[in-house]
């Protein structure tokens, strides 16, 4: 694949965000209107996830293993902490 047709990709992963919390999945502020007008111009012309799901409720383990791509149980030493 050359540089020229390989896609672009944003992968997004942010502490305590709703899905309400973006433009781009129908969230609005009463007094101010578009709640992120640029991430929803990038929306416009990407693909927008309805269904996601982490596996623990915290994000520093679901980051972990999006960074490593590692089971956060198979780890070692996992167990203590």
């Amino acid at each position: 694949m050359t540089t020229k047709n390989r896609p672009n990709f944003i992968f997004i992963v942010a502490d305590d965000l709703g899905y309400a919390d973006l433009g781009c999945y129908g969230g609005r502020d009463a007094v101010f209107g578009p709640v992120s007008p640029v991430l929803d111009r990038l929306a416009q012309d990407g693909l927008l996830f309805s269904q996601v799901a982490g596996t623990l409720p915290e994000n520093s383990p679901t980051r972990f293993g999006l960074m490593t791509a590692r089971y956060q149980y198979r780890l070692r030493g996992a167990a203590e902490e």
